[in-house]
């Protein structure tokens, strides 16, 4: 039980990194290698982005170690509560 119960764990903590990465890089648009954007042949080049993509990419990119975290914990709790080793008070 013991094993399986860290072996959850450890799959939450794969499933965070794989879902973190692939959502900075088809979302944000982080990728950890060069890459023109589209608009960067255009005459004018690339405009600004806006004031709500500015705060959205802040947001998130400040809140993706909590939002974990969060996840984290419900998801320890149910982890114990499906295999019987809940914490008596």
């Amino acid at each position: 039980m013991k094993g399986l119960r860290y072996l959850a764990y450890l799959a939450f903590a794969v499933g965070a990194f794989i879902f973190w990465s692939l959502f900075y890089m088809l979302v944000l648009g982080a990728f950890p290698f060069p890459v023109e954007p589209e608009c960067a042949l255009e005459p004018g080049g690339c405009p600004p982005p806006s004031a709500w993509e500015q705060l959205f990419s802040l947001v998130v990119i400040f809140g993706t170690i909590p939002l974990t975290v969060i996840l984290f914990v419900f998801f320890r709790l149910w982890v114990r509560k499906r295999l019987g080793l809940q914490d008596q008070w």
